[in-house]
């Protein structure tokens, strides 16, 4: 049976013992009668699960058992123990200690849940671990002796955040307390620490230098017990680690040899004892049996298989060792292992008393190319087709040929493939699988394209009040806002990640995320140089020096912006001023909701960053608020200060408008909208186009223009994102730009006044208009 891959040759195999298993005719073959072979098990072991492992209910299932696994393949606690013995030494990297706690037997022995798992690497990244367990061991590995990001500086700041607000400005002695640690994950804290200790502790011990074995023995056994888990289930993997210490310990003894040995040199011992001490169970066990081509394996069955029978796999070919004079040098007796696996294929072939199948890689995925098979193979096709005579050959045709494609059976690509359900004119070519014959079908149904993700608008929804704050939400990102409010989907595009590099420099938004909250401290009056040491105590800066070089040039960086907003915000603050606004006639259109950030001077609204057209819709939406409330009176300007050139703040400044109300009404109107169907506005890309349209918004050369400007913003480049690949945009309108002017849903024209040029000059036109930047 000639396969694109190893997975199909299972599969190949599992239609093919089906059928057998199936078949009436007595005696009819049971599992127990099979014997499948390969030169790799380990390989083809997690693909044998994969098509073999069914429920017993399930159509197909066919009981199985897996044999001469290695140990450490087969033993969790094993390959968590090897892991282990690879962690001294090295520089303890989150990722190396978030590995291990990973595995199963180490994060069941502490009582961590997978779910937990996952809080657990928030953690360790948010409180700024990265590597070495301490002060001193970083200087063990050349480095300066500095505490930050390690794990004992990670894990104080845990623990520190459970037991006192910290505000990421309060220090306890020179500890900065985590404030993300409250209420039941305290638990979860103590079961980190307690790990963290007893690892670090055992990593401590197995440094201590080299060791004899029967001490190696004695602590690596107490070390098992220490950090693995054990179980009525993994009594036995315990054992079988301790029986392989103790056997290395009586080899030595028996060998008098008393020296001392590395642990690196015992860990190669151990994993060598763990690949060759395979599970003794497994051969024989009354089931279908897969087993490793081994000696002693070829004793009869009504059924022999041989997987995996490729080119370059079978015979194998040991690694050749310099010193090994009997391969250079070869005298009469001596073993061949390539010629030892000749005799097990010939035992293999003579040992199946009714049926033999033999698989092999025989077509490339990529091309279709036929791939030649184990030389041993292309022999047995060399011996049948000298012995016998097929009916019905060629004339002219070379025997070999005729034998060729009379016992070859050429297998297609995919498993779904119509040319196992009747679409071939061989019929040794089939498959038993209703999912894999609905695949098949549904390759000759004509192909549509996939439906939108968008069809039909929502019905109106529930409530006559609209939030102030909702509104301010919604215009930051229109179409997240309508997933999360109306169909309570939330798109995350962050994961948990660890990172292993201590801070050397910062990009944009590590800046931003220390920059901000000094702008509050600078406005409240605090020297910013006393600030240092807590920002050094988070764990985000780089360093010694340069970490404090890195600080004072963002102290210089915000002081203008302070500045700036210091002189808008003189005086005092005003409380929140409640709104409760009934636009529209008969004020049938009613929001409510508390606008922030007032001073004498007007709303001041401030951000570290550089100007974005969000930071200015937002205001505009609380200008226009406050001009509604006002009304009559006299409203007052509106203020936004953000990071400008040259080092300077950028201070921009809203007049009232006169026509506030209906301007007001209209973005109302708008998320109304919005709230049952997408709306084709996204802030910056909308920004970009309007600012070059408004110009002469009826010039096709001026729209051009603006298209080309919008669909750059939208597309994103190196250092910025674009509104394109927010999940939220992606996920609505796919690979399809909502930016054409043709655009629309499932065919369904979208309503004059709402395409996405429209939009963008219905929203921003009167903003910039309003709009004046100030001099700081």
């Amino acid at each position: 049976h000639a396969c694109h891959s190893t997975m199909r040759e299972v599969e190949a195999l599992h239609e093919r013992l089906r059928e057998w298993f199936e078949d009436e005719r007595e005696p009819r073959l049971q599992p127990h009668e099979v014997l499948v072979m390969t030169p790799d098990i380990e390989s083809y072991a997690p693909l044998i699960e994969a098509v073999f492992d069914r429920p017993r209910e399930v159509e197909g299932f066919i009981p199985y058992r897996v044999a001469d696994r290695a140990l450490r393949r087969q033993s969790p606690v094993a390959d968590a123990f090897l892991k282990l013995l690879e962690l001294p030494g090295t520089r303890v990297n989150a990722s190396q200690v978030m590995d291990f706690l990973a595995l199963g037997p180490v994060h069941e022995r502490f009582g961590i849940s997978d779910e937990e798992l996952e809080q657990v690497i928030d953690w360790v990244g948010g409180s700024g671990i990265r590597w070495g367990i301490d002060a001193d061991h970083r200087e063990a590995h050349g480095q300066p002796p500095y505490k930050e990001n390690t794990w004992r500086f990670g894990l104080d700041r845990l623990l520190l955040g459970y037991a006192m607000p910290g505000d990421e400005r309060a220090l306890f002695g020179d500890v900065l307390p985590f404030d993300e640690v409250e209420g039941g994950l305290a638990l979860l804290v103590g079961k980190l620490a307690d790990f963290c200790d007893r690892l670090f502790a055992a990593l401590r011990a197995l440094e201590q230098g080299p060791r004899t074995l029967p001490v190696w023995r004695d602590l690596l056994s107490a070390t098992l017990d220490e950090l693995l888990v054990s179980t009525s289930d993994t009594a036995w993997e315990h054992e079988l680690v301790r029986e392989t210490l103790s056997e290395l310990a009586e080899d030595a003894e028996r060998a008098r040899f008393g020296g001392r040995l590395e642990l690196s040199t015992l860990a190669s011992e151990l994993a060598a004892g763990f690949d060759l001490n395979p599970e003794p169970k497994g051969f024989l066990s009354g089931q279908l049996t897969f087993c490793a081509m081994v000696p002693l394996r070829n004793i009869p069955f009504r059924v022999v298989c041989l997987l995996g029978m490729d080119d370059g796999a079978f015979p194998r070919s040991p690694p050749q060792l310099a010193f090994d004079q009997m391969h250079d040098k070869p005298r009469r007796g001596d073993r061949t292992p390539r010629e030892s696996d000749r005799q097990l294929f010939l035992e293999a072939i003579l040992a199946a008393r009714e049926r033999t199948i033999i698989t092999f890689s025989g077509q490339s995925p990529h091309d279709n190319t036929e791939l030649p098979p184990s030389v041993v193979v292309s022999e047995l096709i060399d011996a049948l087709s000298g012995a016998f005579r097929i009916p019905g050959a060629r004339d002219g045709e070379d025997p070999r040929d005729a034998m060729v494609r009379h016992v070859v059976v050429r297998h297609p690509l995919q498993p779904f493939s119509p040319l196992n359900f009747g679409g071939s004119e061989d019929p040794r070519l089939f498959s038993y699988s209703g999912g894999y014959l609905e695949g098949a079908r549904a390759l000759h149904e004509a192909r549509l394209r996939p439906p939108p993700f968008w069809v039909a608008s929502l019905p109106e929804p529930e409530g006559k009040a609209i939030s102030f704050e909702d509104l301010e939400r919604f215009y930051d990102n229109p179409t997240r806002g309508l997933l999360e409010s109306r169909l309570r989907l939330r798109l995350r595009q962050d994961e948990a990640t660890i990172d292993d590099r201590e801070p050397l420099e910062l990009d944009a938004l590590q800046k931003w995320a220390v920059a901000s909250p000094l702008v509050e401290r600078a406005l409240q009056g605090e020297d910013l140089r006393s600030a240092y040491p807590q920002v050094r105590a988070s764990g985000v800066l780089p360093l010694g020096t340069p970490g404090e070089c890195l600080f004072q040039d963002l102290v210089a960086d915000v002081t203008p912006l302070a500045r700036a907003v210091s002189r808008l915000c003189e005086g005092e603050g005003l409380d929140s001023l409640e709104l409760d606004l009934r636009l529209g006639e008969g004020g049938e259109t009613r929001v409510q909701g508390s606008v922030e950030d007032l001073w004498p001077r007007g709303l001041v609204m401030y951000r570290y960053a550089r100007l974005k057209a969000r930071y200015l819709l937002r205001l505009w939406i609380n200008h226009l608020a406050l001009c509604c409330h006002f009304a009559g009176g006299e409203p007052k300007p509106s203020w936004l200060v953000v990071r400008g050139e040259g080092g300077r703040a950028a201070v921009y400044r809203l007049e009232p408008v006169a026509e506030a109300e209906a301007r007001f009404l209209e973005l109302v109107r708008l998320m109304e909208g919005g709230q049952r169907a997408p709306l084709l506005f996204f802030p910056e890309s909308s920004w970009a186009y309007a600012g070059v349209a408004r110009t002469a918004p009826a010039d096709p050369e001026v729209r051009a223009k603006a298209q080309a400007a919008a669909q750059g913003v939208w597309q994103g480049g190196h250092f910025a994102t674009g509104d394109g690949q927010d999940l939220s945009v992606r996920r609505v309108f796919g690979d399809r730009s909502p930016l054409a002017q043709d655009f629309s849903f499932d065919e369904t024209p979208i309503p004059s006044g709402s395409g996405f040029h429209e939009l963008a000059m219905t929203i921003y036109e009167p903003l910039v208009l309003h709009l004046e930047e100030v001099k700081s």
